[in-house]
């Protein structure tokens, strides 16, 4: 009953996990693209002012803020025309090599590709006229791995400690179990097994949580690297034209995302509802909010995340998660009968030919 509790609840476990990291890596991704428009947007304005790539002088430093804001960033890197590395950033010595890569087309937003054990996602960078390089995040697929590994290993033990609990019950109460007219012993055994369900369902919950609020983060981040520039030339918002139409594409491409705002002074300037310019801020019902900072100024741009997104990406992915389910509670059944099948076996052998039961028949 032990090695038939351990087999089953873990094999629910290790599904969850591998659709959990599965889904977490599409966020992470998200999220590095988020990340990479914090050096797409600079190098570019310099690209269109006519100057060469390799001239641009702020690499560096906006490269280092990348890496030590997100610790499973592991390089950054802007490449060229011809695929090479022109500057890269890596975190360590134990970070991926610079190495040629592939420009993505330039009417994508990015692309994401795997190599080996690490995850590039590459943007675009382009001048006036054409695509002439791009930009390349790189992380690491065992933090993704570690990150997710960390959930389910507490799980797995918690599986592991309800299995022994079973395994006890079901052997203290064997003589019960077995002439009962009530098939307890399927009953306990279901009972675990939902339980440890329901654990898998919040984890998987949780961890699209992250995800999604690390991607709300970041794109906030992206907008207001974005927007800097404006508190930083002194200048005003009413100079500029297009800005609505900026937060309308980020919302376009991250339809997560209820809606992004600008504020000065709590009051709105911006934003994607053009009903609630003017108003006094006040976050919605129901939204997570993710805010920064334009400066030292009273400016801040503010991104918000319905609560509900994350029913939707469980819900997205619940079809892949139920067959694996159902898939997982057949093995569970089919490992509990032949459990039995090899305790009746047992016990078969352990009785003398079945003298016993011969002889009180004679009687």
């Amino acid at each position: 009953m032990l090695a038939v509790a351990l087999a089953s609840l873990w094999l629910l476990v290790y599904v969850g996990y591998a659709e959990g990291r599965r889904t977490y890596q599409s966020f992470v991704v998200d999220k590095m693209a988020a990340q990479g428009e914090l050096i797409q947007t600079p190098i570019e304005t310099f690209l269109r002012n006519g100057l060469p790539l390799r001239q641009f002088p702020g690499f560096q430093p906006i490269a280092r803020q990348i890496l030590s804001a997100d610790d499973s960033i592991a390089a950054v890197s802007a490449i060229g025309r011809d695929g090479k590395p022109v500057f890269t950033v890596r975190r360590g010595k134990d970070g991926p090599r610079a190495g040629t890569a592939v420009i993505p087309p330039g009417d994508k937003r990015f692309v994401a590709r795997e190599a080996g054990d690490w995850i590039h996602v590459l943007l675009p960078l382009h001048d006036r006229f054409e695509t002439i390089g791009a930009i390349r995040i790189t992380a690491a697929r065992a933090a993704i791995t570690q990150a997710t590994l960390s959930r389910f290993l507490p799980l797995a033990l918690i599986a592991a400690a309800l299995a022994l609990v079973f395994a006890l019950w079901a052997t203290l109460a064997r003589r019960r179990l077995d002439h009962g007219r009530v098939p307890w012993l399927h009953i306990g055994f279901a009972a675990v097994f939902i339980t440890v369900s329901v654990a898998v369902v919040f984890t998987l919950v949780s961890i699209y949580s992250q995800g999604v609020q690390g991607k709300a983060r970041a794109l906030a981040e992206s907008l207001r690297q974005r927007l800097e520039p404006i508190v930083a030339f002194q200048l005003k918002l009413e100079d500029f034209v297009g800005l609505r139409e900026t937060f309308l594409q980020y919302r376009k491409l991250n339809p997560d995302i209820q809606a992004i705002g600008l504020t000065e002074n709590g009051r709105i300037r911006i934003h994607t509802d053009p009903t609630r310019v003017g108003r006094d801020w006040a976050p919605a019902p129901n939204t997570h909010e993710f805010a920064a900072n334009l400066g030292t100024t009273q400016m801040r741009v503010a991104v918000a995340l319905p609560d509900d997104v994350v029913l939707r990406a469980v819900a997205k992915n619940i079809k892949n998660f139920v067959a694996l389910f159902i898939a997982t509670a057949l093995f569970a059944g089919l490992f509990l009968r032949l459990g039995r099948s090899i305790e009746a076996q047992a016990a078969a052998r352990a009785s003398p030919s079945g003298g016993a039961a011969v002889g009180e028949s004679a009687i």
